[in-house]
C-alpha cells in the first residue's frame, strides 16, 4: 500500500478513497444510526482531545493521520461515499434525504 501511495504522491495525484461511515451498522446492529449522519445529533465522542460527532469524521481523521504518519503529509484526498449501502442497509429515504444535506 505505501509503494501505491508513494506512486501516487510522487506524480501529483490525489489519494482516492471510499468512506463507508454506515459500515458499523452492518457489524453491530445496536451501533447508534446517529453517528451516520451529519445532524449533530449524536453524542459528542471524545478522542485523545478531539471530538467527533459521527463516523466520517472519524473515519476521515484516521486516513489522514495515517498517511502523515508515512510521511504523505501534503497529499490530495478524494472521498467517495456509496450510497447503495446505505439502501442495501433498508435506511429510510428521508434519512438519505438528511444524509445529503449535511454532508
Amino acid at each position: 500500500m505505501i509503494q501505491i501511495t508513494k506512486f501516487l504522491n510522487d506524480n501529483g495525484s490525489p489519494f482516492t478513497v471510499n468512506i463507508y461511515p454506515f459500515i458499523s451498522l452492518y457489524i453491530d446492529s445496536n451501533f447508534p444510526v446517529e453517528y451516520v449522519f451529519f445532524d449533530g445529533n449524536a453524542t459528542p465522542v471524545n478522542d485523545g482531545g478531539t471530538t467527533y460527532t459521527n463516523m466520517f469524521d472519524a473515519n476521515y481523521d484516521s486516513l489522514v493521520w495515517a498517511l502523515q504518519k508515512n510521511g504523505f503529509t501534503n497529499m490530495g484526498i478524494i472521498v467517495e461515499i456509496d450510497y447503495a449501502t446505505m439502501i442495501r442497509h433498508r435506511l429510510e429515504i428521508i434519512n438519505i434525504g438528511d444524509f445529503n444535506l449535511n454532508i
